[in-house]
């Protein structure tokens, strides 16, 4: 959650650089496969703790016939939709923000539904001008772009937005776009849930990079996928290790003291032979214009901070990686209740012990519980799977709310 709120700032600035984009006729759309109910599901999953915080019931309205995969402008479009929730429960106080989703293929229509302060009937026209703000708006933050810049993203996407609000009752903001389906086998099985890790044998990755924190970032994303991960922390480091380590793929900074990644790079290419896969990393994205130098063949680039999502679909690339995926749990909204014969497989005893696990926020003792009660109670494996999506998603609140229920109930 907080690595998609981090993205969402660094989204907002780009929102900016797009409204300039426009007015020029520079903005260029991206067509990307949008695994499309785990993007909804990760939007409302990043407001979850904002809604709690005011009371609000955050909830996701999925229909049954939503595709698995559509092609879209990811970027563009979750910016559309963080800004339209974003306000909704910015402006509710008390009540109900609700994000509902009707398909009907091509046609895709997001509705966000308050039950916040409202808009006059006269302000409906101007609530997207630029820096234009409803007079509900007095007292909050914000500079009055967000419509603007989700009304102007709509329409270059081939898109509309539009609004029904009542003073004091709430509001409705509706968009609409087409989105085509990719119905192709292959798409439906990269849309499933979470990546695991991988089938075959283990693949080692070296980590080039002179910010130690990256370095772990990266050390904390991909062990638990499977991957060896060895680091070197400057360019001749590297060139050292590179023969003892054999990596399958280097993720490569740029800018280091010493010798940069590019000096790295051309060394390793004037090796007869050596196609090593690489990773180029830089916090410039101007630096990706050198992915055309003959000495970069075979590169791929990124820009910090990485998108994690898009460092592993250049690895599923770069290694031809077969990903193993954690089971979609399905249902159409963000809750899902666990039967009474699930949950009263578990004893008074191991509830308590899982209880006492989440009120010291113990992640790794609760997965290892989790797992180990998934081969003594195979009953209670829909409760078990139920808390253990909790416990990754790091929301202990309602890990621990499931838990003391059925200990209230005498589990």
């Amino acid at each position: 959650m907080i690595r998609r709120s981090s993205e969402h700032l660094s989204v907002l600035i780009d929102g900016l650089l797009d409204m300039a984009k426009i007015e020029a006729g520079k903005l260029v759309l991206r067509r990307d496969a949008v695994a499309f109910p785990e993007f909804v599901e990760q939007l409302v999953q990043m407001f979850e703790l904002q809604a709690r915080a005011k009371g609000l019931q955050l909830t996701l309205d999925l229909p049954a016939n939503l595709p698995a995969v559509v092609y879209a402008d990811e970027k563009r479009l979750r910016q559309v939709l963080i800004n339209l929730l974003s306000n909704a429960i910015t402006y509710t106080e008390a009540g109900s923000v609700t994000l509902r989703i009707h398909y009907h293929a091509p046609l895709a229509e997001f509705e966000v539904t308050d039950t916040g302060v409202g808009i006059e009937a006269h302000e409906l026209k101007r609530i997207f001008e630029p820096f234009e703000r409803s007079a509900s708006a007095v007292g909050t933050a914000g500079t009055g772009l967000g419509l603007t810049i989700s009304n102007l993203l709509a329409q270059v996407m081939g898109g509309d937005i539009s609004v029904e609000s009542v003073r004091g009752k709430g509001s409705v903001f509706r968009v609409r776009m087409l989105l085509a389906a990719d119905p192709s086998r292959l798409a439906r099985a990269d849309a499933q849930s979470r990546i695991t890790g991988y089938s075959g044998t283990r693949r080692t990755i070296m980590v080039v990079d002179d910010d130690p924190n990256h370095r772990m970032l990266m050390r904390d994303t991909l062990e638990p996928l499977g991957f060896v991960v060895n680091e070197a922390s400057n360019g001749e480091q590297c060139l050292e290790r590179l023969p003892q380590g054999a990596p399958d793929l280097l993720l490569l900074d740029i800018s280091m003291p010493g010798i940069d990644g590019w000096e790295v790079v051309r060394r390793i290419r004037s090796q007869e032979g050596a196609q090593l896969p690489m990773i180029i990393i830089s916090a410039n994205a101007f630096e990706g214009h050198r992915l055309d130098d003959d000495q970069a063949r075979g590169c791929e680039f990124l820009v910090k901070p990485v998108a994690i999502a898009q460092l592993l679909d250049l690895l599923r690339k770069q290694l031809a990686l077969d990903w193993t995926r954690a089971s979609r749990r399905g249902g159409k909204v963000a809750t899902r209740p666990v039967s009474a014969q699930s949950a009263s497989q578990l004893g008074a005893a191991q509830v308590e012990e899982l209880i006492a696990l989440g009120e010291i926020g113990y992640f790794r003792g609760i997965e290892s519980k989790l797992a180990a009660l998934q081969q003594t109670e195979p009953a209670a494996s829909p409760l078990l799977i139920e808390l253990g999506g909790y416990a990754r998603s790091f929301q202990f609140n309602r890990y621990l709310d499931r838990l003391r229920g059925l200990h209230h109930h005498g589990a």
